[in-house]
């Protein structure tokens, strides 16, 4: 990341401060239209809001997916996802997109895109699975709270984008 003069910031907009690819110039620029006021976080404190998080999300998907890969195994995922009235291709895409995924964020390899593509999957479990079993997670069955609150941390990864320490930076992905 390029370091930026004091002068520069004088004459910089805004949503202009951050050249580590990610989406917090253009979530700026939203805030300072709907509600007049800048949202700047310093560098060092967007390391240490984003590294948690993306460990976080990356560890919760690699556990969901390796719990489908070595317990219920293959097969037992693809007949759970048929008894929900889906195909049973749909819980082997389900497997590698969640190991796939999670294996992605916990390495910080475009974030942003895995974020924002894993937010249906999780959306689809409140659809087919959590939703009518009403709100608390703690619910028979698990209620939609848990998932909706993943699916919300999601899309702020997805704002906050892998950071200007992330390997996916380092590779030159960008904003990824």
């Amino acid at each position: 990341m390029a370091k930026i003069r004091r002068t520069e910031l004088i004459t910089r907009k805004p949503y202009e401060y951050h050249e580590c690819g990610c989406w917090h110039g253009l979530l700026n620029k939203i805030l300072l239209r709907c509600v007049g006021r800048n949202w700047h976080i310093a560098d060092n404190r967007r390391i240490a809001i984003i590294c948690p998080l993306l460990d976080q999300l990356g560890v919760l998907f690699l556990a969901h997916g390796l719990l489908k890969l070595l317990v219920f195994k293959p097969e037992g995922t693809a007949a759970y996802f048929r008894s929900l009235g889906l195909p049973g291709a749909v819980g082997y895409l389900t497997m590698t997109a969640e190991i796939g995924g999670g294996t992605l964020l916990v390495l910080g390899i475009a974030t942003s895109l895995v974020a924002i593509g894993l937010v249906p999957l999780v959306l689809g479990t409140i659809v087919m699975v959590h939703g009518a079993k009403g709100w608390m997670f703690s619910n028979e069955g698990g209620g939609w709270e848990y998932p909706a609150f993943w699916a919300l941390a999601l899309v702020v990864q997805t704002l906050l984008g892998s950071g200007a320490y992330s390997l996916g930076h380092k590779l030159g992905i960008g904003w990824f």
